[in-house]
């Protein structure tokens, strides 16, 4: 448990960039739905996310 968690703090940036991916592919996806329930869900998801971002201060454009 411990050595995930130390390298969840060493590769942060990795891992948040992962999940907005995969956010931002299943808000691709639902919006090629008709039901408006599957949106509200992933809009959801996304604003966890941004509140997790926010909360770390990781910024919303990363520049390598």
């Amino acid at each position: 448990m411990q050595n995930l968690l130390a390298w969840t703090m060493n590769n942060y940036m990795e891992v948040f960039a992962i999940l907005g991916m995969l956010v931002a592919a299943a808000e691709a996806i639902v919006r090629l739905t008709p039901t408006k329930k599957d949106d509200g869900a992933v809009e959801r998801v996304g604003n966890i996310l941004r509140r997790i971002m926010d909360f770390l201060k990781i910024p919303k454009n990363i520049k390598k």
